[in-house]
């Protein structure tokens, strides 16, 4: 029989017929005991694991013995091919049975009552546990965690974890992931403290939970901490350590340390690929993403759906509808062209270059949440209207839809009242959509109304805070005139030490023309990132904006004293088939008289047109 446990330890059609040999043989020799079950479990166990489930039952039922080992193979194997009803089934037959239930048959029912979030058949597995004494057995109790998480009960899942008397590392590397997943970055952070106390060694999955948690209520401080103790204990060349990292500095802004996180490990994978390009496209590094693209390319790397997606969103911010349609070529190629995320990403790309005809042959097919985006995004809040109007079956991606597209016309109050309208109809809100109406209050001048909702946030709506709703807060603030209070709200939140709260705090200045508090928000930038050349910059054109050009040169030459360098950003247009590039006060284009000469014009003109100071942002000529 040691042939029969090797072949099912791995899966393949020779496994297969390797087996199915070693089963006739024993067959033909008669060799199945009527007192033993360990040559039927083994054979239950092979067809298992290679789905064979009816061949496996059929085993079952002919087994003259068994135990509890062929009850909980049995339905391994049911839970292997998705068939949960049998499993249930199976579990039922064994307990009218009066077969003993060990850790291992617990932990497989549990398993499939938390893939189904089946919460009531778990607290029955609770009970049935608790009373047969297995509540202290590792394996059952990190089952328990899984179900009551994945139920989103929470505090349920903690109460199983705190009352456990031994954990393995196992164990606190899913309450990590699930903190995590829940947004409660400190209780992650606090759990991978007691796993450091406890005396376990932490391993890469532990980092990558914990870093990955970072994103939530806590800020880069603690993420470079962890990135520290990453090196510290070996596992930062483990791609799934370094992508965790490379998203962590991404989501907070930090572009320099991510990059350079992407040699760490020593495979780079399209995962790593995706997530550094992600962070380019996010933080408006649009050219450096699609250099990612070019060189992911020509290294022979295999792309998947949400790379595609992540380069479509560089070439829809850069506005670039002839690169869009080589891309759009080259997904049809890899046939990724009909996926609902890489078409409604083609849809943004036509919209905003203002091809709508591409826009709607896209669109064919794809869904009508797509259609909804792309109307608004091209202008046409009336058509979005219609589009979801029309629509027999909403979901909450619908509303949500409908919501940013009256948040993106400034039309608030519409987005509000369509959101009461998607609570009566019974549609729970979720992080984006409360973030879509943050930004609708914001952008409507209701901020008192943004305040309250954002207070309700995590008590009414049960929504995790993450860096994207504050950083929108401080936009509503700051839009409102209330400088103060947004200074206050940031120092008091969980990221007091995010650069991307101060640069928007900056930006809301310059829209407001108020210089005092932008020039306080920049001194708190620069300690953040004082070798970050895009701080210096935004620094340098707050000052200009507000008339202020010796402080703005003054900006420049301490970048310079420092050697913080940021690369030119580039813009192209092809005219009768020919490229002309563009570089901030380049003199080089053959043309550049007659270009600067229309620029003053301009100028000229928008000084004119200008009702408020405030309204125009004009750096001063390179001479």
């Amino acid at each position: 029989m040691t042939g029969l446990s090797s072949s099912s330890s791995q899966l393949g059609p020779k496994n297969l017929m390797l087996g199915q040999a070693i089963h006739a043989f024993l067959l033909k020799c008669r060799c199945q005991s009527d007192t033993d079950a360990f040559q039927g479990n083994n054979l239950v166990n092979l067809y298992s694991k290679l789905n064979r489930l009816e061949d496996a039952r059929q085993i079952f039922d002919e087994m003259p013995v068994r135990n509890t080992i062929t009850w909980t193979t049995l339905m391994k194997g049911c839970s292997g091919v998705g068939d949960y009803a049998s499993l249930f089934r199976v579990a039922g037959d064994m307990f009218r049975g009066g077969e003993r239930f060990n850790e291992h048959t617990c932990s497989v029912i549990l398993e499939a009552c938390g893939l189904l979030q089946e919460q009531r058949g778990g607290e029955q597995v609770h009970c049935f546990v608790v009373k047969s004494g297995l509540q202290d057995n590792v394996f059952v109790a990190t089952s328990l965690v899984s179900v009551y998480s994945r139920s989103d009960c929470l505090g349920d899942a903690e109460k199983v974890f705190g009352d456990m008397e031994y954990r393995d590392v196992q164990c606190f590397n899913y309450m990590i992931l699930e903190y995590g997943k829940a947004g409660c970055g400190e209780e992650a952070i606090g759990v991978f403290i007691d796993l450091l106390s406890s005396g376990l060694d932490p391993n890469d999955y532990t980092f990558t939970n914990v870093i990955s948690a970072c994103s939530g209520d806590v800020g880069v401080q603690e993420g470079r901490q962890l990135h520290g103790l990453a090196v510290k204990y070996g596992v930062l060349c483990e791609t799934s350590v370094g992508n965790a990292v490379i998203t962590m500095y991404g989501k907070h802004g930090i572009i320099e340390e991510a990059e350079t996180m992407l040699y760490a490990p020593e495979e780079r994978s399209l995962i790593s690929w995706t997530a550094l390009l992600s962070m380019y496209v996010k933080n408006g590094c649009v050219d450096k993403a699609l250099d990612v693209f070019l060189r992911v390319h020509d290294l022979g790397v295999g792309c998947d759906s949400s790379f595609l997606c992540a380069v479509l969103d560089a070439c829809s911010e850069c506005r670039d509808v002839e690169l869009g349609r080589q891309i759009h070529a080259f997904v049809t190629k890899l046939s990724y062209d009909s996926g609902v995320h890489v078409g409604t990403a083609l849809i943004d790309i036509y919209a905003k270059c203002g091809n709508l005809q591409s826009a709607r042959l896209v669109f064919d097919g794809l869904s009508g949440n797509a259609m909804i985006t792309m109307y608004a995004k091209c202008g046409s809040i009336e058509e979005a209207f219609q589009m979801f109007n029309g629509m027999n079956n909403r979901d909450c991606v619908s509303w949500n839809a409908i919501i940013s597209a009256y948040a993106l016309h400034g039309e608030g109050t519409t987005s509000l009242t369509l959101f009461e309208n998607m609570k009566e109809e019974g549609f729970a809100a979720d992080g984006i959509t409360l973030l879509a109406i943050l930004q609708a209050c914001s952008y409507s001048g209701l901020w008192e109304t943004g305040l309250c909702l954002f207070n309700e946030m995590e008590l009414k709506y049960g929504t995790r805070f993450v860096i994207e709703h504050f950083g929108c807060m401080v936009d509503l603030l700051g839009r409102a005139g209330k400088f103060s209070e947004a200074i206050d709200f940031i120092n008091t939140s969980p990221f007091p030490d995010s650069p991307m709260l101060w640069r928007t705090l900056i930006n809301v200045c310059m829209l407001c023309g108020n210089l005092n508090f932008g020039i306080l928000a920049s001194k708190s930038l620069l300690e953040l990132e004082p070798d970050e050349a895009g701080s210096y910059i935004l620094v340098s054109n707050m000052y200009a904006g507000g008339g202020l050009f010796d402080e703005a040169a003054k900006v420049r030459t301490v970048m310079n004293d420092l050697k913080v360098n940021k690369e030119a950003g580039c813009s192209w247009i092809e005219v009768d088939n020919k490229f002309h590039y563009f570089v901030a006060s380049d003199m080089d284009h053959p043309k550049s008289d007659e270009i600067y000469e229309k620029l003053n014009l301009l100028k000229i003109q928008i000084k004119m047109n200008s009702h408020d100071s405030s309204d125009l942002c004009l750096v001063a000529d390179p001479s």
